[in-house]
């Protein structure tokens, strides 16, 4: 810790002295290094608070896993997940109050990660073993193979579930992207009172979908021959509440990609949105890297922009983007403008506003 200070004193001092005014690489460094202070504050902090428990009333709690993703798909599997303490959280009802539904998100929030645990996963006769990061998360990519179930184990606890696998080896014509917020949910974003009422008071029982568009993503999905995934910025302590809802609909989503909310070296709090989505589309096209992509998503943040550096960087293979507007009249006409252009230059089918049913006469 005492290098970290000395160096971001050192960094301060020769900036000032040399250049009052700071270039985006200084900016960028200075961050970099707040940030791993702010890392180290923070681990020596949790460690004190461990001491008691860990002297005292340590006990060994049961561990559980959490699957986000488990995939199988043209270039290998992929499997992501947590291990966390075991929990019981009570499931949602539709006459829940606001109190109620307040203290079930909070409850998502607040876990208890099983730093550098020993996870094993095993499939047919293989087994893989690895331990998890220091906020429990772990992930593996295996090679190409025909299955359709594995274990995850917790090794301390002994906690083991068997987790099927979706996908498939075979190249799909096309994949399906989606954002979330405001493209499949109604969430208000561009309201914050509403946005965080929507969020803290209602449950996976109460939230609306947006009118016509689960419908559509489960006809083209195509019962699993064209894979559905859906990328948002929101936290993975939220995962299992998303998928109630796409089970309420009767929406099978292949894939999630969230984003991991805490402090690290690169972030203060989160991920930057188009980091994050670019990121996930770019894995996605390397996977079914012989698949058009049909790509939705809305105008309150960045969707358009991302959208449209993935057509420019998969010239071809950006079969359709299609933009809900939330934003206003004037952001309408700045995405309309931007996604006419990108169809003149790509021939993709670009559209800001299109209902449901224009979009299934569009790409059938």
């Amino acid at each position: 810790m005492c290098d970290l200070v000395q160096r971001l004193r050192t960094m301060v001092r020769d900036l000032y002295s040399h250049d009052p005014k700071l270039s985006l690489s200084v900016r960028s460094n200075i961050s970099r290094t707040l940030r791993r202070l702010a890392i180290a504050v923070e681990t020596v902090v949790g460690f004190v608070f461990s001491i008691p428990r860990r002297l005292v009333w340590w006990r060994k709690d049961a561990v559980e896993i959490h699957v986000f993703n488990a995939l199988v798909h043209p270039q290998g599997v992929h499997i992501h997940g947590r291990a966390l303490a075991e929990r019981k959280l009570q499931p949602p009802r539709e006459n829940d109050g606001h109190w109620i539904n307040f203290k079930r998100t909070v409850s998502q929030f607040v876990t208890a990660e099983a730093p550098r645990a020993k996870v094993e996963v095993r499939l047919g006769d293989a087994v893989h073993k690895l331990r998890t990061d220091r906020e429990g998360y772990f992930q593996i990519e295996l090679p190409p193979m025909k299955v359709d179930v594995f274990t995850a184990v917790a090794v301390e606890s002994g906690w083991s579930q068997e987790f099927p696998l979706r996908g498939a080896t075979t190249q799909p014509k096309r994949i399906i992207i989606s954002d979330v917020d405001d493209t499949l949910i109604e969430t208000g974003a561009t309201a914050v009172r509403t946005m965080v009422a929507t969020t803290v008071f209602g449950n996976a029982l109460t939230r609306e979908l947006v009118d016509g568009m689960a419908d559509l993503l489960r006809d083209l999905r195509e019962d699993g021959s064209q894979p559905l995934f859906a990328i948002t910025s929101s936290p993975w302590n939220l995962e299992g509440f998303l998928r109630a809802i796409f089970d309420r609909v009767e929406l099978p989503v292949d894939g999630v990609f969230m984003t991991d909310w805490g402090l690290t070296v690169d972030q203060w709090i989160h991920p930057d949105h188009d980091v994050h989505k670019l990121g996930a589309i770019r894995l996605l096209m390397s996977w079914y890297g012989g698949s058009s992509v049909v790509l939705f998503g809305d105008d309150s943040q960045v969707d358009p922009e991302v959208y449209i550096q993935s057509a420019a960087e998969f010239p071809g293979r950006v079969e359709g983007i299609f933009i809900r507007p939330v934003s206003g009249a004037a952001r309408k006409r700045e995405v309309a403008a931007l996604l006419a252009e990108t169809e003149n230059e790509t021939g993709a089918i670009c559209r800001c506003g299109a209902s449901p049913d224009e979009i299934r006469q569009l790409i059938g």
